[in-house]
């Protein structure tokens, strides 16, 4: 009954937030795709137009953003709270996984935790990197488990299945891809079972055959013209290795109450003079950093304790005798590796939406090291969860309240 509650609440905050969220360029394209298939009653073949002028493949993309257009009567804010209950889906299904990795954790504690995450908050605009929530967490989540049982079938099926269901969301899907590849080279994970693998790729491919069709078995259109050019998302650079300690540090942030780059534009300096002008809220935003940065601290000391691991994953060393615990920490190691390498032959440089796929990891790592430290008796106390309240109310409402005065 108590997580019902909390559910219950976390999702009245984010439909009451989603009319006040942005809705400039990149959120039009996204919805644009959905509204297509509201107009014509046909879900597009292709999703987003990139920057770069080439279009990923697939109905996947219209289908979740033209949906809710139905119900709202193609108005903007059907998809605006689809993609909140595409988000709850999500963090449901992570809520669940966590539960069973970490049982000594209170389940409301973890609720909240997991429910109101800033995060997932903040970053829920309709933009189609945003719709990756429930697919990453299906990936990594699935991933996690192999760690410890090679031979979960499910697990080798959904990771499989996920991989072409995010390539039709964002071209970010190639992180967990490249990933995967690099965790089954050092031993991290098992090779794919062929049979499940090629089940769930088959499966979460579907939605891309009638683009397949149409590029090559029909007329050429306009939208074949587009389609599918993904090497000029491409540009080989070095520059981008440089950004390792960003990627980084943004990838511990993901589980922190840490949303200055939501109501700022050059970051940390421009947030003193809001502040200046908004004293009621600067308290909060304080409580909200200093305990960010405590959770920042226990994922430098994850990585810390797991030094060897890191050792390891750069001397592409075998971890096929490594502890479920050293496995599960080179998934967390080398996702951050594999991300800043990527970046060297991305055409974008790295921001939170190309790395968001990250997120479920970022909030393994901040419960794993609370369970390393042996601070779970007092998260499982009264004084856990009301320190956890504590923290992430005023979070939400320095962000949300500063978000929209600045809109």
């Amino acid at each position: 009954m108590k997580i019902f509650f909390i559910i219950l609440v976390s999702l009245i905050v984010r439909l009451a937030f989603a009319p006040y969220l942005h809705f400039g360029f990149d959120e039009h394209v996204t919805y644009a795709v959905g509204h297509d298939f509201f107009v014509n009653g046909i879900p597009p073949f292709y999703g987003v137009t990139l920057s770069t002028g080439s279009t990923v493949p697939g109905m996947l993309q219209g289908i979740l953003t033209g949906i809710p257009l139905f119900f709202s009567k193609g108005e903007v804010i059907g998809a605006a709270y689809g993609l909140v209950l595409w988000t709850m889906l999500g963090l449901w299904l992570l809520f669940c996984a966590l539960r069973k990795l970490f049982t000594e954790i209170s389940p409301e504690w973890l609720a909240v935790f997991v429910f109101f995450a800033p995060w997932t908050i903040m970053l829920s605009s309709v933009m189609n990197p945003h719709y990756l929530l429930l697919f990453a967490v299906m990936f990594y989540v699935s991933a996690l488990q192999l760690a410890g049982d090679p031979e979960k079938k499910s697990a080798h099926f959904a990771m499989a299945f996920s991989i072409p269901m995010m390539f039709q969301l964002h071209l970010s899907a190639f992180l967990p891809l490249a990933h995967w590849m690099v965790l089954v080279f050092i031993g991290a994970l098992p090779f794919p079972k062929m049979k499940q693998s090629v089940l769930g790729f088959g499966l979460g491919s579907l939605l891309i055959v009638p683009a397949i069709i149409q590029k090559f078995f029909m007329p050429a259109t306009n939208a074949v013209q587009h389609s599918v050019n993904l090497a000029s998302s491409i540009a080989i650079s070095a520059k981008p290795l440089l950004e390792f300690p960003r990627i980084f540090f943004r990838f511990l942030s993901f589980s922190t109450g840490d949303t200055t780059r939501f109501v700022t534009t050059h970051g940390y300096l421009e947030i003193f003079s809001i502040l200046a002008g908004r004293p009621i809220l600067m308290l909060f935003y304080f409580i909200a950093m200093l305990v960010s940065a405590y959770l920042v601290w226990l994922g430098l000391c994850y990585f810390k304790r797991y030094v060897s691991c890191m050792k390891a994953c750069f001397g592409f060393r075998l971890a096929l005798g490594f502890s479920v615990a050293q496995k599960r920490a080179l998934i967390v190691i080398t996702s951050v590796c594999v991300a800043t390498g990527l970046f060297a032959f991305a055409s974008r440089s790295p921001s939170a939406q190309t790395i968001w796929v990250l997120f479920p990891l970022a909030m393994y790592v901040t419960l794993a090291e609370i369970q390393n430290r042996q601070l779970v008796s007092f998260v499982n106390s009264r004084k856990g969860l009301v320190a956890l309240v504590g923290y992430l109310a005023p979070a939400l409402i320095f962000s949300i309240c500063t978000y929209i005065s600045l809109q």
